[in-house]
């Protein structure tokens, strides 16, 4: 256990200290304290493996390594956009995502306001936000390997002592607390939205955590964390009407962050653990006994 938390002081302490000036009201771009953030974890699991664990090997200690099926990384890559689908549908069959499939006015009022009152569909708005999403996605996933590499590579194996669940939700709500800042900091994301994040991250944590035991790689868990940030939430806004981007709170109404998204995040755990059972994970027996 002493490895855990050396890895968590340094993670969350780093990141913290990363935001104090944000936190303290000193105005800095989101997108860069959010990308340190990452990379932060990255150097968090560098210093406890150089300096606490010392493996004879890390991509070994942290699953830096082939998923056991190249089938692995193509569910990595659909998982969480094929949920999010799930979630708008369930959403718009229950009323809470309101669309608008003929003229796509939510989209227009999103990419293009100059259009906004145009019919028809966009093609040519929504080929360029497509084209954007996939552009974000290739260029993050660095940054994803960062946080992957330590919250499913690095942490997750470790917890397995305590048992497969306790493993896969204790390390689901550490990383979810570990985003506490942007919700925390002057004009970061409405505290209304917090319980709703919380929620939805600890969901995403099982199903990467998944990802990372069944392929026994966390490549996997790289491209699902970046299609969750990149991708995914393009359909949101394909989709939207416009008179819904007005709700207070918007991101707490649809996607995975709504009810709905923890419906279908807790059908699509139900239904990767029913389809490939975690029990007799090898990464419970190597870790029995951390190095």
């Amino acid at each position: 256990m002493r490895h855990i938390w050396v890895f968590l002081a340094v993670a969350f302490g780093a990141t913290w200290l990363w935001w104090t000036p944000a936190l303290l009201g000193v105005r800095l771009p989101t997108g860069v304290l959010e990308s340190g953030s990452m990379v932060l974890v990255a150097l968090a699991t560098f210093v406890t493996l150089r300096w606490s664990v010392r493996p004879a090997s890390i991509p070994a200690a942290t699953a830096l390594v082939r998923p056991r099926r190249p089938r692995w990384l193509l569910v990595g890559l659909l998982l969480i956009p094929l949920v999010n689908l799930g979630a708008l549908g369930l959403g718009w069959l229950t009323g809470g995502y309101r669309v608008d499939l003929a003229d796509f006015s939510g989209l227009r009022a999103l990419r293009a306001p100059d259009t906004l009152g145009a019919t028809g569909v966009p093609w040519e708005l929504i080929g360029t936000m497509l084209g954007t999403g996939l552009l974000l996605f290739v260029l993050t996933l660095p940054l994803m390997w960062c946080e992957e590499w330590g919250w499913r590579g690095f942490l997750l194996p470790r917890l397995l002592p305590l048992g497969t669940w306790p493993a896969l939700l204790s390390s689901g709500v550490i990383w979810a607390v570990w985003h506490l800042p942007i919700y925390l900091m002057p004009g970061g994301r409405e505290l209304s939205g917090l319980l709703p994040f919380l929620v939805q991250a600890v969901l995403l944590g099982v199903l990467f955590g998944w990802l990372r035991l069944v392929s026994g790689s966390v490549w996997p868990c790289v491209l699902a964390h970046g299609a969750n940030n990149a991708i995914a939430p393009m359909f949101s806004a394909l989709f939207i009407d416009v008179g819904q981007l007005r709700t207070p709170n918007l991101a707490a109404q649809v996607g995975l962050s709504s009810w709905s998204g923890w419906v279908a995040l807790a059908v699509a755990v139900g239904v990767c653990v029913s389809v490939r059972k975690l029990g007799n994970s090898p990464d419970r027996a190597a870790y029995r006994q951390p190095a």
